[in-house]
């Protein structure tokens, strides 16, 4: 599975479709009252399903690397119970299935590096099959300690359990600084609604207030200058905090 693509199930494209076209509907209204720009919207459809791709490949990252970091725990305990790294794995399929479920994303990871391991490829190579897979750096890096540790003969054992050591402080950082945000990232999406919010208001106490502005050339420009600048405060203010988060992360 290569983790920086994703395809989506049928039930996620109906549901993301139809997230779409409710939001371009309330654009088509509040904006233009126009059947045509929203049909012209309905041909964008692809574009928005591209870019929520991102969002699901993001949240699957990060279900992966919570999952590794737990299987590193698992590896590194067993090995230093006495099992080979072979069994260590083996065990450790066990592990994350009794906690994660069988349809996990490391089960299936494991159970591919124990087949590697049985046709005699090599540890490191299948981990940073992995790390180039999944698109990580933390596990890029992981790969290349372990290749490390193997060619000059150290502890594999404490390499996995101080790698998940600190990989598992990092991400106690993460939803420490997650939480802090949270309160902002709610605001964030109310601000997001105020501007409909308002135009439902006036439309619903002062029937025909806006008219002038879906009427003529002028009043066109008007409300196209207003959502260009809506979508590049909101493009900034996710960007802003996207960022806070990855240094926050890093």
């Amino acid at each position: 599975m290569d983790y920086k693509k994703y395809r989506f199930n049928k039930k996620e494209i109906l549901s993301e479709t139809g997230k779409y076209l409710l939001i371009s509907g309330a654009f088509a209204f509040f904006f233009y009252r126009s059947l045509v720009v929203y049909a012209v919207a309905i041909f964008l459809t692809p574009l928005f399903l591209h870019i929520r791709k991102k969002h699901y490949i993001s949240k699957r990252k990060e279900a992966l690397i919570n999952e590794f970091i737990e299987a590193l725990k698992s590896i590194g305990a067993n090995m230093r119970a006495g099992y080979s790294l072979e069994n260590a794995c083996v065990e450790a399929i066990k592990d994350m299935t009794l906690f994660f479920g069988e349809k996990c994303l490391m089960v299936e990871e494991l159970k591919k590096i124990q087949k590697g391991m049985k046709v005699n490829i090599t540890i490191e190579e299948l981990l940073e099959d992995l790390g180039v897979r999944s698109g990580i750096k933390d596990i890029e890096l992981f790969a290349g300690i372990v290749k490390t540790a193997k060619r000059n003969g150290g502890l594999l054992n404490e390499v996995f359990e101080n790698t998940a050591a600190r990989l598992s402080d990092k991400r106690s950082l993460k939803q420490e600084l997650n939480v802090i945000l949270s309160e902002k990232q709610y605001e964030l999406k109310i601000m997001e609604m105020i501007p409909f919010l308002i135009l439902f208001y006036v439309e619903m106490t002062n029937r025909g207030y806006f008219d002038v502005l879906y009427e003529g050339i002028k009043g066109r420009l008007f409300m196209t200058f207003s959502v260009l600048l809506y979508f590049t405060a909101v493009f900034l203010a996710n960007k802003i905090m996207g960022f806070l988060k990855y240094e926050g992360a890093n």
